[in-house]
């Protein structure tokens, strides 16, 4: 019997796998730290090479306030669904040589992984996205949806600069969905489909005192900036882990019984996630649904960071003059970084500690997803197709993420999802991804085009 499109794709990826595997660890031996701009120029024109060269995209490099971005796109057929894939080709410092048990940029392959700075983060999944495209075209001669890349040169940074280029280059990015390929499987086997992201409002909240720094004798006379702080810390949350702040909760919508039901098959099991941070229990000593429901739909308050006075001498002896500390809001869908911080000033203002200064060091409105998404339900139905285990977060932990504010920006659903195994040690010496999953990745994706091509359809 003759096999389906889709079989004839999952076919060529495993014919093709050795020179998929070799085009991944092609791409890893380009340099790219996100500091060093000669290096990222190359790595940009690679990619946009085999872009046009292998899977016969018109592709092209454009500026950026910094390094720059690369952006294909196949044939559009106004008929076929419009994807928009994103990610980036940048990469953290790998650090010392002698971290690593082979060169950080050298792509070897050892027992079944391909160890170096980027073969998780981001390349891996980047060629994974690129290889799914190429299996199409070479066992089908064709795409069944159009597509679009768009990857940057700047994630590793805290630049902010993609939303500009998405806002300049609206039309040629406009797409009816948006996937990210970041990240992958999680510890417990799977690689979540994230629809939507929490909000955060990070702050420094900042003491001052005096000009001054006197000796400890002083202190019945002379105010304490550290104590200040923490006294001014103590109102934003209860021993019950409430946050203080009025009117934090203002806006906060309930998970729906529908969400609860969704929740209740997560893979989450509490003793390995006890085990694994170290810890007897959860606060508030929640449990199963309860403590998922707590993480996805429970926005909060942390303390990151608290430096009392200067690094100085004689630190031990004096009595700080200025204190600091770095503060999180974490947002869930509904509530507003803008809202949150006014009521921050009001609850500090209120309590007597007006003279507390705020400088914002981030904001990040929620964006909320739907389990009923087209491009989610694609993914979870391609997942199944190739054995990838899986499940859909609409509303997931993580905060900011970029498929989430490209899509608003274009107006449309995104989604994340990544091919990298749990123990890919992105961002640390060995990072490396296995074989298996790298090509299992490629399938994935190639059939997450065959079902969204399908979306909609009865």
């Amino acid at each position: 019997m003759r096999a389906t499109p889709l079989e004839a794709v999952l076919h060529t990826v495993d014919d093709r796998a050795e020179l998929f595997i070799a085009d991944l660890q092609r791409v890893m031996r380009q340099p790219s730290v996100t500091e060093n701009e000669a290096d990222c120029e190359a790595c940009a024109e690679l990619v946009a090479a085999m872009m046009m060269g292998e899977i016969g995209l018109d592709a092209e490099v454009l500026p950026s306030r910094h390094n720059p971005v690369v952006v294909g796109r196949s044939a559009q057929r106004p008929e076929r669904p419009t994807l928009l894939i994103t990610g980036h080709y940048d990469v953290v410092s790998p650090g010392p040589d002698e971290d690593w048990i082979s060169p950080p940029f050298a792509a070897e392959r050892r027992d079944g992984d391909i160890i170096g700075r980027g073969a998780a983060d981001p390349k891996g999944n980047l060629a994974a996205g690129l290889k799914a495209a190429q299996a199409w075209i070479e066992a089908a001669g064709d795409l069944p949806v159009n597509l679009k890349f768009m990857i940057e040169g700047d994630d590793e940074s805290e630049t902010g600069h993609l939303g500009e280029f998405v806002d300049a280059h609206r039309e040629l990015l406009r797409a009816d969905a948006v996937l990210l390929l970041d990240a992958g499987f999680t510890r417990d086997g799977n690689s979540p489909i994230h629809l939507g992201t929490a909000g955060s409002l990070a702050v420094e909240l900042q003491a001052r005192t005096g000009t001054k720094e006197p000796y400890f004798i002083w202190t019945q006379l002379i105010p304490d900036a550290a104590f200040r702080l923490v006294w001014a810390l103590a109102t934003l949350k209860d021993a019950d882990e409430r946050v203080c702040v009025e009117g934090f909760y203002d806006n906060v919508q309930a998970a729906t019984p529908a969400e609860l039901a969704l929740m209740a098959e997560y893979p989450w099991h509490d003793e390995s996630e006890l085990e694994f941070w170290g810890i007897p229990q959860f606060v508030t000593g929640a449990r199963g649904v309860e403590a998922i429901r707590r993480l996805l739909y429970e926005p909060t308050c942390s303390i990151h960071g608290i430096e009392p006075g200067l690094d100085r001498p004689n630190a031990t002896s004096l009595i700080p003059c200025a204190a600091r500390a770095w503060v999180n809001f974490h947002l869930v869908p509904e509530q507003d970084p803008d809202d949150i911080l006014a009521k921050l000033r009001h609850h500090l203002d209120r309590h007597g500690f007006g003279d507390i200064e705020i400088e914002v060091l981030r904001r990040f409105k929620p964006i909320p997803g739907s389990a009923d998404s087209p491009l989610g339900q694609a993914l979870l139905r391609g997942a199944g197709q190739v054995g990838v285990s899986t499940y859909l977060l609409p509303h997931s932990f993580e905060f900011g993420d970029k498929w989430c504010w490209i899509g608003q920006r274009l107006g449309v659903e995104g989604a994340l999802i990544g091919v990298a195994d749990p123990d890919r040690r992105a961002h640390f010496p060995n990072e490396h991804i296995t074989v298996p999953y790298y090509l299992n990745g490629i399938k994935w994706v190639a059939a997450t085009f065959w079902e969204y091509s399908h979306a909609g359809q009865t």
